[in-house]
């Protein structure tokens, strides 16, 4: 039997484009990705998009369905004569059945002694992919459904060592959809596949009961449902004792993030103990399930103690990396039509360990690994989870995988320096935020925060560091130069972390929060220097210090940005003035909150404001300047100079100031430059 772990080969043709899958009515008419077909597998009668606005689903009838008709007809009489024949081989495939060997067996013929010679021309008459049909489990009821979706065979074709379970048959149809295919695959298909079968064979070895006692893993899987399954969730309540006693590695993985986030006091044990051994366990092959080895090395990401300066075998970079070329190798990253019970894992595992390359990439610098354009595999939903999961916590992974998605967007577009070939992904960012489910806001707009929910203040903290990493000036520099949009998404972070510091533990903080914390800061540390805003900015600076301090407990990599930190507030004045600014230029700014108008009206003749009088200019009009205001979900404060520097007194050193004639932001310019006159 094939082991699934293995990439196994099957002697085929080179395929045609796929043909897209059968499509009901309404998703046709609409233009929409239907999903009926894999759900009426499933014994569901509508599809997603059906189910979900409460109308009819009718599947639509395809012109190849039609043209087989005509053919049949045609050909009525033909296979009435050779009715014996045909049901004899129909009974043959569909009990996948074949008494002759495969060298007897002419790899090109699927359909051997169907009928006549006319027949087989009305077969070869038809488009081949009519009959490209996807494989399933060989029972009655799936075969009958299958066949009255596509309206034709409900057999599969032959192939070499027809695996048994359902999870080899869909590892088996992923691996052979090659994304590169260089011609020779299917030469040696034969040989490979007796490789795929003797290596799996040597790793196929009994492995010993897992040494953790049973009292600490229900602990530990406690704090990994707790603080983690958001982030990770690749272990399910239902079977949990029964996978870790079948993987001494899961079982220490497991260990390993209970013991670092919530020690045990009553065990000797340490998170580092726990973290050799599964890694030995990893690298001797014990495990015969590579998709369970897969699932353990994900959770390698809460054992960080080295910062990643230097390179190492221990960094989350390179279990990612690991996690990554394995699933690729496994076909994960391919779209599956197959019915078994994990195919929402392996979903899970996989965009698992794209958020977690996607956030490495943007705030490490590091180049992408997976490239989308050749992963066929849909995004995470409800229905990829156990019935018994947490509806909470699995919404929040699926919107942090959209939100990963467009990280790695901003990565893309800042990589490419100045040249930006690519749309800005600001509107992306804008989108995301106002489609998240309603139950998923962030409530910081009060001076405390009611109903705090942990996971969704951590949900926010990528999106507001994306925002600032967005939002900056690069310079030559050693400090880039901030923006007030910069400086809000600071100021939010650092109250996300205030909330989390006065309800005591940090230790379910995972380490990209160092750099979350590192992004804020240095803004911060910028904004101290502004005399209308220091003291605001001197106590947010001092939340995120002390949230890097604790951090420091857990990553190494917080021990450097302690240091920075320590650096950045001594020295930041200096590093400002070395700048040498000589002056600014204000291209049509916008310096004033629409809710925070009040001073500005106070300072004009009545009603002749030009947010009044160019209310409705052509390029940008104010519903669109309130469109982009709320995108800030920012309490208006009239004193809050951060978000409303016009209303400020400062100095400044010569700024250069134009403004748009017809343009409701005209008179806040004009007004600015007079201020900035009147004080010298």
């Amino acid at each position: 039997m094939v082991d699934q772990q293995w990439t196994n080969y099957t002697v085929q043709h080179p395929k045609r484009k796929r043909r897209a899958e059968a499509a009901c009515e309404h998703c046709h008419t609409k233009k929409v990705k239907c999903d009926l077909q894999t759900r009426q597998v499933g014994g569901h009668e509508k599809c997603s998009v059906c189910q979900t606005i409460g109308t009819e689903c009718q599947l639509r009838s395809s012109r190849r369905d039609r043209r087989r008709q005509i053919v049949n007809g045609s050909q009525e009489e033909e296979l009435e004569s050779n009715g014996a024949a045909r049901e004899q081989s129909g009974d043959r495939h569909n009990s996948h059945h074949d008494q002759r060997s495969t060298a007897e067996e002419p790899q090109s013929n699927h359909f051997d002694d169907v009928g006549s010679s006319q027949q087989h021309a009305a077969i070869a008459a038809l488009p081949p992919t009519v009959f490209e049909l996807p494989h399933v489990p060989p029972t009655t009821s799936q075969s009958v459904q299958l066949g009255s979706v596509f309206g034709g065979p409900t057999f599969s074709p032959p192939r070499l060592n027809q695996p048994t379970s359902a999870s080899e048959r869909s590892e088996m149809r992923n691996m052979s959809g090659y994304v590169v295919d260089t011609g020779f695959l299917n030469v040696y298909a034969r040989e490979n596949e007796d490789d795929a079968n003797r290596q799996a064979a040597l790793i196929a070895t009994p492995v010993t009961k897992s040494s953790v006692r049973a009292d600490l893993l229900q602990s530990f899987a406690e704090t990994y449902f707790e603080y983690c399954y958001p982030w990770c969730p690749i272990i399910d309540k239902s079977d949990l004792s029964l996978q870790l006693d079948r993987s001494p590695l899961l079982a220490d993985a497991l260990a390993l993030v209970g013991s670092h986030i919530r020690p045990p006091i009553l065990t000797s044990t340490t998170p580092e103990q726990y973290y050799n051994r599964a890694r030995r366990r990893f690298y001797d092959d014990e495990e015969p399930e590579v998709l369970v080895s897969l699932r353990a090395v994900l959770l390698f990401y809460w054992w960080s103690p080295r910062a990643p300066t230097a390179v190492h075998r221990h960094a989350s970079w390179w279990w990612t990396s690991v996690v990554i070329r394995h699933a690729q190798q496994m076909g994960i990253h391919r779209e599956s039509t197959a019915i078994d019970a994990e195919a929402g894992m392996r979903k899970r595992v996989w965009w698992t360990a794209f958020c977690r390359e996607r956030l490495t990439a943007v705030c490490q610098g590091k180049p992408c690994i997976i490239d989308l354009d050749d992963c066929s595999i849909d995004e995470p939903y409800l229905d990829d989870f156990p019935p018994d999961c947490d509806s909470m916590k699995v919404g929040i992974f699926i919107s942090w995988v959209k939100l990963c998605r467009i990280i790695g967007d901003v990565a893309k577009y800042l990589s490419q320096s100045t040249s930006h070939d690519s749309a800005h992904p600001g509107k992306q960012l804008a989108d995301w935020i106002n489609t998240l489910p309603e139950e998923l806001h962030l409530s910081i707009g009060e001076e405390r925060s009611e109903g705090f929910n942990r996971d969704i203040h951590q949900l926010h903290l990528p999106y507001l560091a994306v925002v600032i990493v967005l939002h900056l000036k690069r310079s030559e520099n050693s400090l880039p130069a901030i923006s007030p949009t910069a400086m809000m998404a600071a100021t939010c972070i650092a109250r996300i972390y205030r909330d989390i510091l006065i309800r005591g533990s940090t230790r379910f903080l995972m380490p990209i929060n160092c750099w979350y914390c590192a992004t804020a800061f240095f803004v911060l540390s910028q904004a101290s220097n502004q005399s209308n805003i220091k003291d605001h900015a001197q106590e947010e600076l001092d939340i995120l210090y002390a949230t890097i301090k604790e951090l420091r407990k857990m990553w190494g990599t917080a021990g450097i940005f302690e240091r920075g930190f320590q650096r950045l507030r001594t020295n930041t004045t200096h590093l400002l003035q070395n700048h040498h600014l000589k002056g600014q230029l204000l291209l049509i700014p916008n310096l004033v909150h629409l809710d925070c108008y009040e001073p500005q009206f106070a300072k004009m003749r009545p009603g002749v404001s030009s947010v009044i009088t160019n209310k409705d200019a052509p390029i940008l009009p104010m519903d669109r300047m309130r469109w982009f205001t709320d995108m800030l979900r920012a309490k208006p404060d009239p004193q809050d100079f951060r978000l409303s520097p016009g209303n400020a007194s400062v100095k400044s050193p010569p700024t250069f100031i134009v403004v748009a004639g017809l343009d409701p932001l005209r008179d806040e310019g004009i007004l600015f430059g007079q201020q900035l006159a009147d004080n010298g």
